[in-house]
């Protein structure tokens, strides 16, 4: 089936779908990968979860805001997080006050809890599904991506490539260079790379939880960030929304 209002090819004949039906069977579909018919185990989060840090000054608000480029994606809120620093400090602090609630208990404010998410083409076929995160969670993540950066830096694996200077491209490129110098000076050489498919999707919160308290990782900062990840999502295509 192609994205968006059109025709579509069903048993040797065609049918004409309405951008609303279209969008009705891609959120159906793509709920299945979400795991929307499915009860969510709630978790049972250690004390510690509830006393984040309270060193989220109003520079560092800015300056979060400021790392976003002036041609960035605007969410669904169409609100650019350099527009934000036009604030005044008291109004920045209110918004870092309600940021100090939301990481204590682990929960976004109802106003934006809502992800649209859009299916963009891919060029192999099919599509992605990119998730339109409104302005708050989203300069929260930027806020505190040094707290997670410093845990990745303690917690560095030379076989694991996810973090600073890491990434798929690079691990392939290594593992290359050493097969090839492997074919020069005959030594016996073997690698397995595995990759994670639909790892967001499919990864029980629990076990992430679990991970995270074997590896100290920050339990206030995961707890929030499951709870972006877990809001209301809506389908777009086109005009039409799910």
């Amino acid at each position: 089936m192609h994205v968006g209002e059109g025709i579509t090819a069903e048993g040797g004949g065609t049918t004409h779908r309405s951008g609303q039906e279209t969008v009705k069977l891609e959120a159906s579909e793509w709920g299945h990968q979400w795991a929307k018919d499915e009860v969510y185990e709630e978790l049972q989060w250690p004390d510690e979860a509830n006393h984040p840090p309270s060193d989220l000054t109003v520079q560092k608000f800015r300056d979060a805001c400021m790392t976003f480029p002036e041609a960035t994606g605007l969410s669904w809120d169409a609100l650019h997080p350099r527009a934000l620093c036009r604030l005044s400090d008291r109004t920045l602090a209110m918004i870092i006050t309600i940021l100090a609630r939301a990481e204590r208990t682990g929960n976004w404010p109802e106003a934006v809890e809502l992800v649209i998410i859009v299916l963009l083409p891919k060029s192999d076929g099919g599509v992605r599904p990119i998730g339109l995160i409104p302005w708050l969670p989203r300069i929260w993540m930027r806020a505190r991506r040094d707290v997670a950066t410093s845990w990745e830096r303690q917690h560095d694996r030379p076989f694991i490539y996810a973090g600073p200077a890491k990434g798929a491209d690079v691990a392939a490129w290594k593992q290359a260079a050493r097969a090839e110098h492997a074919v020069k000076s005959n030594p016996v050489y073997g690698i397995v790379l595995l990759d994670l498919v639909k790892a967001f999707e499919r990864n029980r919160h629990a076990y992430l939880l679990q991970a995270a308290i074997k590896h100290d990782y920050p339990l206030w900062l995961l707890r929030l960030s499951l709870a972006t990840y877990r809001l209301f999502r809506a389908v777009r295509v086109g005009n039409a929304h799910s």
